[in-house]
């Protein structure tokens, strides 16, 4: 639930060309069961940029918007560039931001496509020594392929979305995209503070909007929009769970004797802290029932695989055997398909979503822990 109270807008500083924007809005929200459990403890931004054009190679960011939750509601922070050659500074103040808010994952409407790949390329034009991998939920990229609303819009633009669940009247920005590009370029030569006003209202409102889409759906874990027969676990698994606090993205891919796991690295949080953010490590099984898996520091991605018990047309798992810990037989505990040191992944043929990316992400988890800290043993050595 969404309730807007009186905002605080200021202008923070400037520093030289660049300028920045604050505004705070009070809000109450309740996440779904599978939301908190998959998205709880972790800390979102809500990420927008615009640019002068749409190629990354030739075009430039100017502006950027970060949404970020805080205890008693969100907060917006804005980072303006008054003439395009201060792209520099609008990117470093960026990655200065995600890194100081201690952020774990973001969320973007086409991120995946437009957004992300944008901001690395105009950091790795401006030679910026920065990553802008984080995990990423793209909703866009989300109810794509696991909603009803492709068949239910005219487009899967964020606007007809927001129509959809009715909070499209609520937007305060008077300009599209198109039109922003066209006004910055008037921005630029004279500086009119009207100009610059509807500018970041617009970026601003994305920012909002797409939250409060994010937050309408998560609190009933996509239950009115997904396909049938999905339900969110199985979409989230196929989509991408978020691991190690969002450096990982993990997808398993269920097989009849195997749980194999392919996933992706982000380095992001720790590259812009001057840790290794990447790396490459395989580790083999020591035995037939132990887990196995390669990370890959080139590609940034990388996969493993669980062998799988089976009786009848059921499948599952000896947790001790895969060298579980105490606390790690605690946290599979709560979950219906643990019986006494097993977990039960396939009933009687039919999969279970939850126990499936359990034990997805503990063994993604464990297989980065445990490569690290042989990495770490050889280089002492």
């Amino acid at each position: 639930i969404l309730l807007i109270s009186a905002c605080r807008y200021s202008w923070m500083y400037k520093e030289k060309t660049m300028k920045k924007f604050t505004r705070k809005y009070k809000y109450i929200s309740q996440p779904g069961t599978v939301s908190s459990r998959w998205f709880g403890d972790l800390t979102p931004c809500v990420y927008d940029i615009e640019t002068t054009g749409l190629s990354k190679e030739t075009n430039k960011i100017i502006l950027t918007a970060m949404l970020i939750p805080s205890d008693d509601g969100v907060e917006i922070t804005q980072f303006l560039a008054e003439d395009p050659f201060e792209e520099s500074r609008v990117l470093e103040a960026t990655i200065q931001h995600l890194m100081s808010m201690d952020v774990d994952y973001l969320i973007t409407y086409n991120g995946a496509s437009f957004d992300i790949p944008f901001t690395q390329t105009r950091l790795d034009r401006t030679r910026l020594p920065w990553s802008i991998s984080y995990y990423d939920l793209d909703l866009y990229r989300f109810l794509r392929n696991y909603s009803v609303l492709p068949s239910e819009v005219d487009s899967l633009s964020q606007k007809s979305v927001e129509s959809f669940f009715g909070i499209g009247g609520d937007r305060k920005d008077v300009i599209t995209g198109r039109e922003s590009v066209r006004l910055y370029q008037d921005y630029t030569r004279d500086g009119s503070p009207i100009k610059e006003k509807i500018i970041l209202t617009h970026n601003r409102e994305d920012v909002l909007q797409l939250y409060r889409l994010t937050e309408i759906m998560m609190a009933e874990d996509f239950y009115s929009v997904l396909r049938d027969p999905l339900d969110f676990e199985k979409a989230l698994g196929e989509f991408g769970l978020p691991a190690a606090s969002g450096l990982l993205s993990v997808k398993p891919q269920p097989k009849k004797n195997v749980l194999r796991i392919v996933g992706r690295q982000h380095g992001g949080r720790l590259i812009n802290n001057d840790e290794e953010g990447l790396f490459s490590g395989v580790r083999f099984p020591v035995n037939t029932q132990d887990i196995k898996g390669e990370f890959r520091k080139k590609t940034a991605d990388f996969t493993a695989e669980i062998p799988l018990m089976s009786k009848g047309s059921s499948s599952f798992v000896d947790l001790s055997l895969l060298q579980a810990s105490d606390e790690d037989m605690e946290r599979f505990s709560g979950l219906s398909g643990y019986v006494n040191g097993y977990l039960l992944l396939t009933e009687n043929g039919t999969e279970k979503n939850r126990e499936i990316n359990s034990l997805s992400v503990w063994a993604s988890e464990k297989l980065r822990r445990d490569l690290f800290t042989v990495q770490d043993k050889q280089e002492l050595r």
